[in-house]
């Protein structure tokens, strides 16, 4: 969730998640058309219990016939800790990123400005 809030507010892009094996429902059923502007990046670690595992690898498979743009991040540490922080480290770099890449500023959120502003006249 904080990847897709981090793309959200720093990225300034439209940007959604879901968590396997939930996903396998109704999210799955989605693929059906080619979305090369569409790129699906799955956070994995080693230590997720093997048949969530091979869910991902299937489903890789799947999102494969749709989109050429898959990215598997591993986790890395020793402790169960260390690896979801690495993780949230390394999506928030990648928001950093895109903002970049897109020659926008990270910080700016003129939009929830203009929010809060319009309903501080309620």
């Amino acid at each position: 969730m904080r990847l897709r809030q981090q793309i959200d507010e720093n990225s300034k892009m439209l940007c959604w998640h879901h968590v396997f094996p939930e996903m396998n429902h109704n999210e799955l059923v989605g693929w059906t058309e080619k979305h090369d502007d569409v790129a699906v990046i799955m956070f994995r670690n080693k230590d997720d219990y093997f048949r969530t595992q091979k869910r991902m690898d299937i489903c890789k498979e799947i999102f494969a016939k749709y989109t050429p743009h898959i990215h598997e991040i591993w986790s890395k540490g020793d402790t169960q800790l260390q690896k979801s922080m690495y993780l949230i480290h390394y999506g928030d770099w990648i928001s950093w990123y895109i903002a970049e890449i897109k020659n926008i500023d990270a910080v700016e959120v003129n939009v929830i400005d203009y929010l809060k502003g319009e309903l501080s006249k309620i």
